[in-house]
């Protein structure tokens, strides 16, 4: 049996990266599938036009993602605080 990666051509193609690295396909079938990038084995379809995906075998760290937009919410009060420090109070530069 011959096993296909969508039923029509695929328009788009992406590495992402969760707890693993995974590879993320979409086409003109209205899927968007996510493979294993090193076994190629499907981890996930959801159809775009249904709320629920009909297979999701991906764990996501929700821990590291919280600390990545921790930092990233510094580095642009960091910003800020450099642009604009003359121009703060003291209240809010603390």
């Amino acid at each position: 049996m011959k096993n296909n990666a969508h039923r029509d051509t695929v328009t788009a193609m992406k590495l992402i990266n969760f707890k693993e690295c995974y590879l993320m396909t979409s086409s003109m079938d209205c899927y968007v599938k996510i493979w294993d990038k090193h076994t190629g084995e499907l981890k996930a379809s959801l159809n775009i036009n249904h709320p629920l995906p009909t297979i999701w075998n991906i764990t996501k760290d929700v821990m590291l993602d919280g600390k990545k937009r921790i930092v990233f919410a510094l580095k642009i009060l960091d910003v800020i605080s450099k642009k604009y420090s003359k121009e703060l109070s003291f209240q809010e530069l603390r």
